[in-house]
């Protein structure tokens, strides 16, 4: 056990509050009941660490927690989402919330993402395989973007590497 889950456990067989501030990730979501995320002084969302997780408020909660972080898209819509040849389709209240913007930023977690060598989601090329043990995380990328996305480890990945794949959530 270390030093943050000794901590935690303390805490919790004590009934104490605490107020910690640190800018380690892990910790916060470990040791805190609630956590507060600031960036620049500026209170950003105040939750349980798994709605944090769950449901960030913005782009830089979803980006700041979650390891590997949260994969960001912003896409072109006309009452979809266009990722490369695949349709991503949006509801009603997205849509109405948009208010004729032209793109919409859509997150989802890596582990939200399956890796097939089927027909149904989107063509993605992976670039490279994280295997961590427990885990493993293949980062690729769609089309012409050119930024690496993760995807979970719902598969052996391996048989991905260098030939052509399907992402779908």
């Amino acid at each position: 056990m270390n030093t943050r889950t000794q901590i935690a456990s303390l805490q919790r067989r004590l009934g104490m509050t605490t107020v910690c501030v640190t800018h380690d990730l892990f910790e916060a979501m470990t040791m805190g009941d609630r956590v507060a995320v600031l960036k620049d002084g500026l209170l950003m969302q105040v939750d349980t660490p798994q709605n944090h997780y769950d449901h960030p408020r913005n782009v830089f909660v979803a980006r700041f927690i979650g390891s590997p972080a949260m994969n960001l898209l912003k896409l072109p819509i006309e009452g979809s989402a266009q990722i490369g040849p695949g349709v991503i389709p949006l509801q009603r209240e997205v849509m109405a919330a948009a208010k004729g913007a032209k793109s919409l930023t859509i997150g989802f977690r890596p582990e939200d993402l399956e890796i097939t060598s089927g027909v149904a989601g989107w063509p993605v090329e992976v670039d490279v395989i994280e295997i961590l043990g427990a885990d493993a995380y293949a980062y690729g990328h769609v089309g012409s973007v050119s930024r690496a996305y993760a995807f979970g480890s719902g598969a052996p990945l391996g048989e991905f590497l260098d030939r052509p794949a399907t992402a779908r959530a």
